[in-house]
């Protein structure tokens, strides 16, 4: 069995290889010159060649090894399709454009409801912990101060190796986090608390939600590692759909007035 998952693994590797390729030499990058012209035999039209991309990107090809990753997309991406459809006058006539809108559209809207769900988690939280910590002594609320800070820290390092792709390190963190969990609970219990605190928020170190890509970030953070999330691929991906969004509806609006002209 061994054997064979190697075989498979080579073939998805060759298989992306060569998908890369055909994206940026496009798909006649094999062909001699005299036989260029079997190429024009594919259209931009085509249902097989991917619409989203011909329009702008593909979004399958933004969050790919992240937690947000769409999974691949089974459609042609060929820049020379895309150079032609760019060209014709067909744009705004076929609803592509439409359709690509609509599209991103439902990726960022389910972000944006996360964003809404990770803001009232992040309130609740930080109510629990101050509700909690009040009615216990001050040595004890200390630690637990401490431990929070801790956890918000190895948080925000799982938030950022998951949104780069680095699974088994992000992985690492996580167990560390719940780690540091079962030690403020266990300070939590001791003291009568009715639940043990399940968050990754803390009274000293207060965290707000990423607005852009739903990652939870730490107020006021040293700039060197805010440079790091907004470099992060995930951050970078909704960014992208975001601007892509405003520039396809201020486009569409711009034809809107010109066509009532």
């Amino acid at each position: 069995w061994e054997h064979a998952y190697l075989l498979q693994h080579r073939s998805a590797m060759t298989t992306d290889a060569s998908a890369l390729l055909d994206e940026l030499m496009g798909r006649s990058r094999n062909l001699l010159p005299s036989e260029k012209h079997l190429a024009n035999e594919r259209q931009w039209s085509d249902h097989d060649v991917c619409k989203h991309f011909l329009c702008g990107f593909c979004p399958h090809e933004l969050f790919t090894n992240t937690k947000a990753d769409l999974g691949n997309c089974s459609k042609i991406h060929d820049e020379e399709l895309k150079r032609n459809y760019e060209q014709s006058d067909c744009r705004w006539q076929k609803g592509y454009e439409e359709e690509f809108l609509r599209y991103m559209e439902g990726i960022v809207g389910d972000m944006d409801k996360k964003i809404d769900r990770g803001r009232d988690r992040l309130r609740q939280n930080e109510e629990y912990v101050k509700e909690e910590t009040s009615r216990m002594p001050p040595e004890k609320t200390a630690r637990v101060k401490k431990l929070s800070e801790a956890i918000s820290e190895q948080v925000q390092k799982m938030e950022d190796l998951g949104n780069d792709g680095l699974v088994e390190q992000a992985q690492e963190v996580m167990q560390k986090v719940e780690q540091l969990k079962r030690e403020r609970d266990a300070i939590l219990m001791a003291n009568k608390s009715a639940l043990a605190i399940m968050l990754d928020d803390n009274v000293e170190k207060r965290m707000e939600v990423c607005e852009v890509c739903g990652s939870f970030l730490v107020v006021n953070d040293l700039q060197v590692r805010v440079d790091a999330h907004v470099a992060g691929k995930q951050h970078r991906g909704f960014a992208l759909l975001r601007d892509k969004i405003s520039e396809i509806k201020a486009e569409k609006d711009r034809i809107r007035e010109e066509r009532r002209r």
